[in-house]
């Protein structure tokens, strides 16, 4: 399972990254894990008032504009096939130069986040307006609001080999296998460092907290760190759900 890289900044890690989450999004705990995102919170309410508003790609100079993780080269793979395509040609060149590990940096970090604050007030007024199935979750406190995500267009990479050792990688031949308009650089034709620049940013931490509903009734939000049924891991990274106060979002 996969450890939780980024629990000194309050987020948890998604394993892998991914496009398709955003502040307002609903994921779900299954066996003290949330391994789906099933929603966004206007599938489960309405209300009178509108929704608290998402501020996107605040700068992040507060934590880090950088996030380095070592991860072994066959999820690093997974990491850049996901977002730019080509891996598996990527990943035969590499396996013929004995590839082990690859360190990824998410570079020119931004954050999406919304007012927890504001958030807890607006679900008080809110109504549940979604299925039976949805509203059973919900007084069960097995959904949770996400209220902040990680995102960068921008990666890094260095692959290694069991030594330690950094593989010198060629700019031109990386660029004429990954896909879409991802762009590859490097300081020289050829490098141990090559950064990837994709078209769309990419998401690959969160904050969230648990939505505390009793027969349909508000009672807020709780941070999910210490209670023991959310250790075991959150969406794909082996750790609790990580959150914040609102006065440092």
């Amino acid at each position: 399972m996969a450890d939780n890289w980024l629990k000194e900044y309050q987020f948890s890690a998604l394993e892998l990254p991914r496009r398709d989450l955003a502040p307002g999004d609903v994921v779900f705990r299954d066996n003290g894990r949330f391994d789906q995102k099933v929603g966004s919170l206007p599938m489960l309410f309405t209300s009178s008032s509108e929704m608290p508003g998402t501020t996107s790609g605040e700068p992040t100079g507060s934590i880090a504009r950088s996030f380095e993780k070592k991860v072994d080269a066959g999820l690093g793979l997974k990491i850049l096939g996901a977002l730019f395509g080509g891996a598996s040609k990527l990943g035969a060149g590499l396996e013929a130069k004995h590839a082990k590990s690859m360190s990824v940096t998410y570079e020119d970090v931004t954050q999406d986040s919304l007012a927890v604050l504001a958030l807890q007030s607006w679900l008080e007024q809110a109504q549940i307006t979604t299925s039976r199935q949805a509203t059973d979750w919900l007084n069960d406190e097995k959904l949770a609001a996400v209220t902040a995500v990680l995102r960068t267009a921008k990666l890094s990479i260095v692959a290694e080999r069991e030594n330690g050792a950094a593989i010198e990688l060629d700019v031109p031949e990386i660029q004429g296998i990954v896909s879409g308009g991802a762009r590859v650089s490097a300081g020289s034709g050829a490098s141990s460092k090559i950064t990837f620049t994709g078209e769309d940013p990419i998401a690959f931490g969160f904050q969230a907290f648990v939505m505390l509903f009793d027969e349909n009734v508000s009672f807020g939000l709780e941070q999910t760190r210490g209670r023991p049924d959310f250790g075991a891991e959150a969406w794909t990274a082996e750790t609790e759900l990580e959150t914040v106060e609102d006065a440092s979002l």
